[in-house]
């Protein structure tokens, strides 16, 4: 299993990069966070995609540490399954924030039309 090696994202600008100007108002980058949920989505997919088909089983003498690297083996696999799960679950949580960000913006166009 290969996967491609993550983005450095310490160049780029904050992905959360929300603004609140002197009126109060609050503005959001919907189009970083919606490149920040693909991404995360796709770097879910890849770390769970190369662990869901189990390895050949390879005939080896029954020492002790054949035992050991396979327990450790299926603890690392649990984790990154977990952490996969958390990071697609991450994704769908930030895909349900900009559409209540949507929403919420368009009730209050709304408002204003109906109140001009």
């Amino acid at each position: 299993m290969q996967l491609d090696r993550p983005r450095d994202l310490s160049a780029e600008p904050a992905v959360l990069s929300s603004v609140v100007d002197v009126s109060g108002e609050l503005s959001v980058d919907i189009a970083a966070l919606r490149d920040a949920a693909g991404t995360a989505d796709g770097l879910a997919a890849g770390m769970s995609g190369g662990l869901s088909a189990e390895p050949a089983q390879v005939a080896v003498p029954r020492w002790a540490t054949v035992d050991a690297a396979g327990a450790a083996t299926e603890t690392v696999r649990h984790h990154l399954l977990t952490a996969s799960a958390d990071l697609a679950a991450t994704a769908r949580q930030i895909v349900a924030a900009i559409l209540d960000y949507e929403a919420a913006d368009e009730r209050a166009a709304i408002r204003l039309r109906s109140a001009a």
